[in-house]
């Protein structure tokens, strides 16, 4: 596996979890933002 193709795993695995951060923080505060 090609080093650009690591970085690229590696940066869609921490959108992931940044995503999975906001969902967490929209669904405990109600949708308030």
């Amino acid at each position: 596996m090609s080093p650009i193709h690591s970085v690229i795993l590696r940066n869609k695995v921490i959108f992931q979890q940044i995503n999975k951060l906001k969902y967490v923080r929209y669904t405990e505060g109600g949708f308030t933002g």
